[in-house]
């Protein structure tokens, strides 16, 4: 990237990883248009992005330990994975760091190094399957979440007046009760099973009610309606059992929300490179000490089959397929 002239809004050639390459080029993004003659349509600009309004803390909590902010993200290097544009830390002077992707759909993943560990975790979120679902007002729990812990000021966050949150877990708890205490005037939780069977326990359902959070049960999302603003209303169906078997009964209820959340779990994140693996169950299979399906590749943690979504079992995964990935290397004929 042509940085060398620090004002952000005039940089030329600023999608071209080769400063050399029509330097005098002037950077029209999201036109659909290769402005700077690389080959590529550019899909997004530095230039436009200023450093000071990203807020995604890269790396760490604490100010002295942040590696700087994503402000962008796109393909750079055409391997079929998006890298990632970082500030340097503590900079607003347009000084990017560029970190590659790791796994590209054009490298095996076990071509490069004598080892390699997946702990690449579930990035992707599992959809509810409905027309008119990417609609604005309908979004995902965990990156909602992931931002609200980042945000330096609360009053950035767009919280609706009717909020519906579909799911029984932990992150469906944890929506819902931080979207009441940012002002949400009527937050509902959606599940489409009883209380029982909810992965939260009940006290964490009861701390979420004690918030003003309204839990309903046996209910499942059937259908959207948007207007010219997004969503408007969702309508939902009331569930039962039968045999063992849940299952729609015809009968519905209309709520009108404002602001949708998707907190019915997450899934791998699918590549070329993850199809070269086994998958089982949606997840990486794995053996007892981690190992994967591809000669030196291990894995763990929530995207290995088996896994858990707990630190304390991600880390001892982590330790077991370290302790293997040591004696694989140490007896490369094993």
């Amino acid at each position: 990237n042509d940085n060398s002239n620090n004002n952000n809004n005039n940089i030329s050639d600023c999608n071209d990883l080769d400063a050399n390459t029509s330097p005098g080029a002037v950077e029209t993004c999201f036109d659909g248009i290769d402005n700077d003659c690389d080959q590529n349509i550019d899909s997004f600009s530095l230039c436009e992005t200023s450093a000071s309004e990203a807020n995604t803390n890269v790396l760490g909590a604490e100010e002295d330990s942040r590696a700087g902010y994503d402000i962008a993200s796109a393909d750079i290097d055409g391997d079929g994975v998006d890298d990632l544009i970082i500030t340097a830390p503590g900079e607003d002077d347009g000084v990017v760091y560029l970190i590659y992707g790791p796994i590209g759909t054009s490298r095996d993943l076990s071509s490069d190094y004598d080892a390699v560990f997946l702990g690449i975790g579930l990035g992707g979120v599992n959809r509810l399957g409905l027309s008119d679902e990417e609609t604005t007002g309908v979004m995902d729990a965990t990156g909602y979440i992931a931002e609200l812990r980042q945000v330096d000021d609360l009053a950035k966050m767009p919280v609706g007046r009717r909020v519906l949150v579909i799911g029984g877990g932990m992150t469906a708890i944890d929506i819902a009760a931080q979207t009441k205490l940012l002002g949400a005037e009527e937050v509902t939780i959606a599940y489409r099973r009883g209380k029982e069977d909810m992965n939260a326990s009940l006290a964490e359902q009861q701390q979420a009610v004690n918030k003003g959070v309204v839990i309903r049960c046996w209910l499942q999302p059937s259908s959207i309606k948007t207007n010219s603003d997004g969503l408007q209303s969702v309508t939902l169906e009331y569930t039962e059992e039968n045999g063992g078997k849940l299952r729609g009964t015809g009968d519905f209820l209309k709520l009108e929300v404002d602001q949708l959340f998707r907190a019915i779990g997450q899934r791998l994140d699918s590549n070329d490179s993850l199809a070269q693996l086994d998958i089982e169950k949606g997840r990486i299979k794995i053996d007892a000490t981690g190992r994967t399906s591809i000669a030196g590749v291990w894995a763990g943690g929530d995207c290995a089959c088996g896994g858990d979504d707990l630190t304390v079992t991600a880390v001892a995964e982590g330790r077991d397929a370290a302790e293997s990935i040591h004696s694989a290397l140490a007896s490369p004929q094993t």
